[in-house]
């Protein structure tokens, strides 16, 4: 059996400059719940973590089994068989700006999800993140990362 490890991580408000959740804040759980279309989830970045932390994607459809091998134009795959949502990423403009991209689809998984609702104030095709919602999201990044394999 495997041991996790704590290990220490830096504090969010050095990191990113965002400030922290209020005091008592508890990280919702998730992972079962649907993932309707149309919401906005965050997905931890793989890269430039330290730039930008996570992506934001926009459901497009609802959680399906693909029926064929299959790859979007950003890379990633999924086998015939393999449960899987597609969606629209966010690309990020400017401090908590974000602009939808239209035209392509992501492929993503729901194990791959770190915040399943993102809350985003919409003008015309930008939208603004609120400063604690942005922290709210780097630190269950930070608690997903804060256990590892021994």
């Amino acid at each position: 059996m495997q041991q996790l490890e704590q290990i220490n991580l830096r504090p969010i408000k050095n990191a990113i400059g965002a400030e922290e959740p209020e005091e008592g804040y508890e990280f919702p759980m998730f992972g079962t719940e649907k993932m309707p279309k149309d919401s906005i989830v965050a997905l931890m970045a793989e890269q430039n973590y330290k730039e930008d932390p996570f992506y934001l994607i926009k459901i497009t459809d609802e959680e399906k089994e693909a029926v064929n091998d299959e790859k979007d134009k950003w890379g990633t795959q999924v086998e015939k068989g393999q449960m899987h949502l597609q969606g629209h990423f966010f690309q990020r403009r400017v401090d908590w700006q974000f602009e939808l991209i239209i035209g392509k689809k992501a492929i993503f998984f729901r194990e791959s999800v770190v915040w399943p609702q993102v809350i985003l104030e919409a003008k015309k095709n930008i939208y603004t993140m609120e400063n604690k919602e942005y922290a709210k999201i780097a630190m269950a990044i930070d608690n997903t990362l804060a256990y590892t394999p021994y």
